[in-house]
């Protein structure tokens, strides 16, 4: 890929990250997002967006695009916490603080393309937290069977037992105490966890583990 849509009232407002990323891509500006749906069919998934959060009425209006062009970067202002938990809950990829240093914006760049998720570290527990509630509550706290998915017949009994816990949100100092191993047996079971099922970190294990429940309620 190398063209990248922005959208903001005023090209002004992300200039630095033009000015940063024209470096390596091509920019297409907007100075709106309906323009952007009505070009989705040429868009679809060939192109990643970056929307000026002042330019989002309500969430809405991430979870419209998101149909039209799954790569989405939100950049504002002091984005909160939740705001940038909801935003990603809504269908963006990745919320950014609108000035960073330049390494960072394409350190953002690579991560969504690559399909992760781009958050500030310090936010990632809470998003791990409020996509496990979210498990719960869209659910029924039904419990799923996860040795009963063809895709987890890679992993043990034992790395079974990990993932259950990882998911219902528990850390891995309470996973040791509840399977009566060591912290560092756990963080072994993970690596290898990760391993098997091709994903980076806790995070994308926990959204991996989401989407083979959704696919599943889907099919009941």
């Amino acid at each position: 890929m190398d063209k990248l849509l922005m959208a903001s009232h005023q090209r002004a407002e992300l200039q630095c990250w033009i000015e940063a990323l024209s470096e390596k891509y091509t920019i297409v500006f907007y100075d709106n997002l309906e323009t952007i749906q009505e070009e989705g069919q040429e868009i679809n998934n060939r192109f990643l967006l970056i929307i000026d959060a002042s330019l989002l009425v309500d969430m809405n209006c991430i979870n419209r695009m998101s149909k039209c062009i799954k790569k989405i970067i939100i950049v504002g202002d002091v984005l909160s916490p939740i705001q940038q938990i909801n935003m990603i809950h809504a269908g963006a990829c990745g919320c950014s603080e609108r000035f960073i240093d330049k390494k960072l914006m394409f350190r953002a760049i690579a991560a969504v393309l690559k399909n992760e998720i781009w958050l500030e570290r310090r936010i990632i527990p809470k998003m791990l937290k409020s996509i496990v509630d979210k498990n719960f509550a869209s659910m029924n706290n039904k419990k799923f069977n996860h040795a009963s998915f063809d895709s987890l017949l890679v992993l043990t009994p034992r790395e079974i037992e990990v993932i259950d816990l990882i998911y219902d949100g528990i850390d891995n100092i309470e996973i040791a105490n509840k399977l009566n191993i060591s912290v560092r047996t756990v963080k072994a079971h993970l690596s290898a966890i990760y391993r098997k099922l091709k994903v980076q970190d806790r995070f994308q294990l926990i959204v991996y583990l989401k989407d083979l429940h959704v696919n599943r309620l889907t099919t009941m």
